[in-house]
């Protein structure tokens, strides 16, 4: 038996037009998806627009988006032949079909586009595209003007009809509220980065601030100093303003070495040499806070390729911080350095340990993050995080475990590197 008719079927065989339908319902369903998992909105459009294109069989599609501020309307979206062209068009109000949809708020479908009066003919021109028949449907979320979807030139010079109007509405509405979405997530991304940056800017000001009282005053004394020609007092005022600059002049590092990226400048060296600069650089500072500082060198590390400049920074940072943290240590104090290989040779491991009485759980969860400090206005919360930083620039880890009542173990581990690394390539003749 045979029914002719365009939703026609027979027992378990199916019409080319119930084939159809189900291309429709699988379309449908696949931009569903994407509208949920694919987070790069030009992306998603895209994939939303191909889509439509091929369930419509159209030979070309475009996504417009709404600029408010300008009041225009922009291609976000073009796929075709030519569609390049006319990415950098901006459709005034008023302009086109597209507008007309929007300010109708309906899908319009017209299949003799050359004679409405509507059509923008400049966008042919510019693409060098002669559209046919089109289908275009606002996008809405809101009450909020989103933009344009449209489909172009219906293969087989055959119209658009009304199925064709419906799937493109579907369509829209999916792509609209994730449109929607996307912005709402980057506005609040923004609005947290801007937070976060005017509370970065506030800290260090505070920071800075209080750095150059602690010159102001001594300069005041200075000039005292001068007029009255008493060396003393230059001499007191002298080395507080050193100490005031050399904080300066740290911070601002720390705000540099935490901004830029850099590859690891790796020059031969030996790893228990570095640390031991480190901790003799360091015993003045340790005898004043009362703090035992020990280290004791193994003798089996061979000589090793090591970032030793950024390392010394770093590690230098927390040693500084293991001794900091015991101002308020009774007897007993005490801060260890060691270093060993890892068990297959691969790595350097290096220990800072202390007894300073551990670190609050609120407060390890946060140690690494930028700008936290627990020291106040004394610093400006980088350390920790440029320590990190310089970790990962020489493929390795830093973390810590601690304990409230007993201390504290940060732990460097770094890629043992025995071969020099590698010279850039260079087009330069040998001289």
């Amino acid at each position: 038996m045979v029914v002719k008719g365009r939703y026609a079927m027979t027992g378990e065989q199916t019409s080319p037009a119930r084939s159809h339908e189900q291309r429709i319902i699988d379309t449908l369903y696949r931009v569903a998806g994407f509208t949920k998992e694919v987070t790069d909105l030009n992306r998603l459009l895209t994939m939303i627009m191909n889509e439509s294109e091929r369930v419509m069989e159209s030979e070309a599609s475009s996504c417009m988006l709404y600029d408010e501020t300008t009041d225009e309307l922009y291609f976000e979206v073009a796929l075709g032949e030519k569609a390049e062209d006319i990415k950098t068009m901006r459709l005034k109000r008023g302009a086109g079909i597209a507008w007309k949809c929007l300010e109708e708020n309906r899908t319009l479908t017209v299949n003799d586009v050359q004679h409405e009066k509507s059509h923008y003919a400049q966008a042919d021109e510019k693409a060098r595209f002669v559209t046919r028949n089109l289908v275009a449907t606002p996008m809405i979320d809101e009450g909020q003007i989103i933009g344009v979807l449209e489909v172009l030139n219906k293969r087989g010079d055959v119209p658009y009809d009304e199925q064709d109007a419906k799937i493109l509405s579907i369509v829209a509405e999916w792509a609209g509220v994730a449109i929607a979405k996307a912005r709402r997530i980057e506005r609040s991304i923004q609005q947290q980065r801007l937070a976060a940056i005017g509370l970065a800017v506030s800290g260090i000001a505070h920071h800075l601030k209080n750095i150059i009282l602690s010159i102001k005053g001594p300069l005041g004394l200075v000039r005292l100093g001068i007029k009255t020609q008493n060396q003393q007092l230059l001499n007191d005022s002298l080395p507080i303003m050193e100490r005031g600059s050399a904080r300066m002049e740290q911070s601002v590092k720390e705000m540099l070495d935490y901004s830029k990226d850099r590859e690891p400048e790796l020059e031969l060296g030996n790893i228990k040499d570095l640390l031991g600069e480190i901790v003799e650089g360091c015993r003045t500072r340790a005898q004043q806070a009362r703090v035992e500082l020990r280290y004791c060198p193994p003798t089996d590390i061979a000589d090793s390729y090591l970032d030793k400049l950024r390392l010394h920074d770093a590690i230098l940072n927390i040693v500084g911080n293991a001794i900091e943290a015991h101002e308020r240590s009774p007897e007993g104090a005490w801060v260890e350095v060691r270093v060993r290989l890892s068990q297959n040779g691969a790595r350097h491991v290096i220990d800072i340990q202390d007894n300073a009485g551990g670190i609050p759980d609120e407060v390890l969860k946060k140690l690494f993050q930028p700008f936290f400090s627990t020291k106040g206005s004394k610093g400006t919360g980088l350390g920790l995080a440029v320590a990190v930083k310089v970790a990962q620039e020489n493929k390795g880890a830093l973390s810590v475990e601690s304990k409230v009542g007993e201390g504290s173990t940060f732990t460097f581990a770094l890629p043992f590197v025995s071969e020099p690394p590698a010279t850039p390539a260079t087009d330069e003749p040998a001289i």
